[in-house]
């Protein structure tokens, strides 16, 4: 499986790596220069250092040919507007969009992506451990 990972924060790092570790073909954008050198030297895959909304970069990452991409950089609208131009651009059509905020997350979550948002994740997990 080809995956593209757009942002390798905390939860796009620990995705690309699993999923590279399960023998898929996994490429990483993200703009922080000195933090894609650093994840190049322990990551198998592929990481490309870039404006991730970029269309030559998203190009050299082959988001066309990818299975999955997972937007997930540390900024909701960058996230929306990467998504918005894999979609419109590209046609792409398989995008996850990680929102921490949870109204811009209600927002999207009519929309051909698919959203996951950790706040309201984490929210539901603390009261469900709360219930027990």
């Amino acid at each position: 499986m080809q995956v593209v990972v757009i942002g390798c924060g905390k939860i796009g790092i620990k995705f690309a790596k699993k999923m590279s570790g399960l023998n898929n073909d996994v490429t990483i954008i993200d703009s922080n220069k000195e933090l894609t050198k650093k994840i190049s030297k322990e990551f198998d895959g592929r990481v490309i250092n870039g404006l991730e909304f970029d269309k030559t970069i998203l190009e050299n990452a082959n988001v066309k040919e990818a299975n999955c991409i997972v937007v997930s950089t540390d900024k909701d609208n960058t996230n929306i507007m990467v998504a918005q131009v894999l979609n419109k651009i590209f046609d792409v059509k398989n995008i996850i969009i990680c929102l921490q905020n949870p109204s811009l997350a209600k927002i999207y979550e009519d929309s051909s992506f698919k959203i996951i948002c950790p706040t309201n994740i984490v929210t539901d997990k603390i009261m469900e451990i709360m219930d027990k």
